[in-house]
């Protein structure tokens, strides 16, 4: 197997990319999770406001479900959409 010493499209670390991969148009980033962070800003609707947004959000999902359980009155922690339906 022959390897290149590249940098990442997405972060610009060094790495060593499998020549067979390079020649199938794969091995430009460095990782799974550098590729999946360069499609998402290759992305027409991509909006570093939105990420950092949906960010926070994810970290903080248990306040947001606590708020959702005490609209709906829930106290046992119950999927708020079975007892409540969609709110959008």
């Amino acid at each position: 197997m022959d390897f290149t010493l590249r940098k990442c499209d997405n972060c610009n670390k060094q790495y060593y990319a499998d020549n067979r991969n390079l020649n199938r148009g794969w091995g430009l980033c460095c990782s799974k999770r550098c590729a999946a962070k360069k499609r998402e800003k290759s992305k027409p609707t991509y909006n570093p406001q939105t990420v950092l947004e949906n960010n926070y959000r994810r970290e903080h999902w248990h306040d947001y479900q606590k708020q959702d359980d005490s609209y709906c009155g829930l106290d046992d922690g119950l999927d708020y959409l079975s007892e409540c339906g969609d709110k959008d």
